[in-house]
């Protein structure tokens, strides 16, 4: 009876999510190239971007190419797809199809007989595809669902006990949710492990012995340890799936590692990649102790992951290990910067700068970019001080948007050939007295920052003081009129782009 229930709800849920068979999603692709080849053809931009223009350093309009999505992971298999929108400049997400392959595992890996799970994997596959979580989305289709079969197992088992009630409740993860028995009520696949994280059996006696082990016989590396962490990376599948009752990564599951597809991997000095482990030593003590820790990260550079023990991103590298360890930070800086220096043909994808800046070393950017360089850009990167440029003599564009940017080095009067110098989106409160010796700006771009007030000096770029200033935009900043009305006098000569300026134009 409860198979005959199961098949049931197998087959409405391929009705309602409308799920993509592989016969439909062939004749879908073959239309999509079609597309494809005639828009290359006529020079147009191909399906499935957005086009930016970007006039002096600010975005003005953004120019949808709305289309399919295919969602597909590092094999290149299909997970789903899915219609992209871009409305007022905000891109939406659609018309989900998860291809049947994925709903075969998804179907596979629900341990109940009448597959009471299979839809929660449906809703919460589309619903990262919906907020923009597309490598989330990825992944959860790819690699998780083998460690949604062991949460899910254990959820179920202890759902209805009083206990697992209580100890949700006392779980600030999850205490939040009405009714923790209630799978709906968990959006994300941690969440679930939050839940269940108490019934996991954990050996910590025999972890540091078999990481030791590991290393003897030549299958692992511990390269750095000190008081406070253990650097260990692992060489084979063995090595790695030590940690599967401490961590809910993909490479640490027995039977079922992906380990292979990540060290497989070539770094831009063209070697096989590894895994880097952190681990902190309060994981070796007693699970009694007071001082016992769950904390645990994995890193994977080449293919941008840095995972808590949860399977979660870790935004905070730097406060929670680089800062507490010298070794370690010491180890981490020569390891990147010997990558991103031999990847240094496009900035803005070089994904060895992106864990540099997520570490804390922001210096680092401006180490490795050729002296040469005309043009600087960098987005979304995280880098609160602008070091000294001076050694970028021919740069004539910088250009840094969303970088929390909050200082700009008193240098950077030392760029005499600058034309461009943009820090929309960004945490400035002061421009420095030295903008006034750029005579050749042309576009000088605040937009959105936390400014009142601008030093006297900024009068010296304008073309009645030997000047080149056209356009200055301090739209979106803490600016009063009468601060306006001052720049208007000292730059009587100069476009100036205010808040007011950016509201009409917009309507």
């Amino acid at each position: 009876m409860k198979e005959i229930r199961a098949l049931e709800r197998i087959a409405f849920l391929v009705e309602k999510f409308n799920i993509l068979e592989i016969d439909e999603y062939a004749e879908i692709k073959a239309k999509l190239d079609e597309v494809s080849d005639k828009e290359s053809e006529t020079g147009s931009v191909r399906i499935n971007t957005i086009t930016i223009e970007i006039e002096l350093g600010m975005i003005t309009k953004v120019i949808p190419n709305d289309g399919i999505q295919v969602l597909k992971d590092s094999s290149r298999d299909v997970l789903a797809i899915y219609t992209q929108t871009t409305k007022d400049n905000v891109i939406g997400y659609s018309d989900i199809r998860i291809h049947e392959d994925v709903f075969g595992y998804m179907v596979q890996y629900d341990p109940t007989k009448n597959k009471s799970y299979v839809q929660w994997m449906l809703n919460t596959m589309t619903r990262l595809i919906k907020s923009g979580e597309i490598e989330e989305a990825i992944r959860f289709g790819s690699e998780d669902l083998v460690q949604a079969n062991e949460y899910l197992t254990l959820f179920h088992k202890h759902k209805v006990s009083k206990m697992f009630k209580k100890l949700c409740k006392d779980n600030p993860s999850v205490k939040e949710l009405t009714d923790p028995s209630n799978i709906n009520q968990y959006h994300h696949l941690s969440q679930v492990f939050d839940a269940v994280e108490v019934y996991i059996e954990r050996d910590v006696s025999e972890l540091e012995s078999k990481m030791n082990q590991f290393v003897k016989v030549g299958e692992a590396l511990i390269p750095f340890k000190d008081r406070n962490f253990t650097l260990y990376i692992p060489i084979s599948v063995g090595s790695s799936t030590i940690f599967s009752d401490f961590a809910s990564w993909c490479t640490a599951k027995v039977g079922d590692s992906n380990f292979e597809s990540y060290t497989t991997q070539k770094t831009s000095l063209g070697k096989k990649s590894n895994l880097f482990i952190v681990i902190d030593n309060n994981l070796f003590l007693d699970k009694d102790d007071p001082n016992y820790s769950n904390n645990i990260w994995q890193f994977h550079f080449e293919s941008n992951q840095t995972m808590d023990y949860k399977n979660s991103h870790e935004p905070n590298i730097y406060e929670k290990i680089i800062s507490k360890s010298e070794g370690l930070k010491a180890y981490f800086y020569d390891h990147l910067v010997s990558l991103a220096k031999a990847d240094i043909g496009n900035i803005q994808s070089n994904q060895y700068l992106k864990s540099l800046l997520l570490f804390g070393f922001s210096d680092v950017l401006f180490k490795v970019i050729n002296e040469e360089i005309p043009a600087i850009k960098f987005v979304k990167m995280k880098l609160p001080e602008l070091p000294s440029l001076s050694k970028f003599t021919k740069l004539d564009s910088l250009y840094l948007k969303e970088c929390g940017l909050r200082e700009i080095n008193d240098n950077v009067k030392d760029l005499k050939n600058l034309s461009i110098m943009a820090f929309p989106n960004n945490e400035l409160k002061k421009v420095p007295e030295c903008v006034g010796y750029l005579k050749k700006l042309l576009l000088l771009n605040f937009n959105n920052n936390k400014i009142k007030t601008f030093p006297d000096s900024i009068a010296n770029l304008d073309k009645s003081n030997g000047g080149s200033l056209m356009r200055l935009v301090i739209a979106n900043n803490p600016i009063s009129d009468a601060e306006v009305e001052r720049l208007r006098l000292l730059l009587p000569n100069t476009n100036i782009v205010t808040t007011k300026d950016v509201t009409i134009s917009n309507k």
